[in-house]
């Protein structure tokens, strides 16, 4: 899936990789909460960020979009018993709107297991440009935090294992990739 930088971030540390795996600056972002799951999405506001609100709710479009792409990623996760991201210790999944430049759609990062066990616990970086079409939008969030949700089972596990499982969750919640 090109755009995805999330195989990139599995493979050895370098300096890209190393500025990737990092979590974005949220100074100047809009930060949007949510209860239940526990959600927070980071944004930029305002003309520049290219976000629009064509049913005026006052949320814009990419921003609900990615909220519903998540939920239903993690309310599938949850039938399927593989439960939640694991929690870095705010008790929320971040998710980071960031335009990217058209370099890439987006990646989950894993930044780090909470013991016992392998599991990870890390982040989602998703391009909210309208470059991407609303459905290759919703799909980046839907496998990243599909990512995630593997990543709380077994955060060492082969790509070649996360990848699949995060593309058949994703198309289950999102819809065809």
């Amino acid at each position: 899936h090109s755009g995805d930088l999330s195989l990139l971030l599995a493979g050895p540390e370098t300096g890209a990789t190393a500025l990737l795996r990092g979590r974005p600056d949220s100074t100047g972002l809009v930060q949007l909460a949510l209860r239940e799951p526990a959600l927070r999405i980071h944004y930029a506001q305002g003309p520049l960020a290219g976000l629009g609100d064509a049913n005026l709710d006052g949320i814009p479009d990419r921003i609900s979009a990615a909220r519903e792409a998540a939920l239903a990623t993690l309310r599938l996760c949850d039938r399927l018993g593989l439960g939640a991201p694991a929690d870095d210790g705010d008790g929320e999944l971040d998710i980071y709107l960031i335009p990217l430049g058209g370099l890439a759609r987006g990646y989950a990062s894993v930044e780090g297991s909470l013991p016992p066990g392998r599991g990870g616990y890390g982040f989602v970086v998703a391009d909210p440009s309208p470059h991407l079409d609303e459905h290759s939008f919703r799909a980046i969030v839907a496998r990243s935090v599909a990512r995630l949700v593997l990543a709380s089972r077994d955060a060492s596990a082969p790509s070649w294992w996360t990848e699949a499982s995060a593309l058949w969750i994703e198309e289950r919640a999102n819809g065809t990739s």
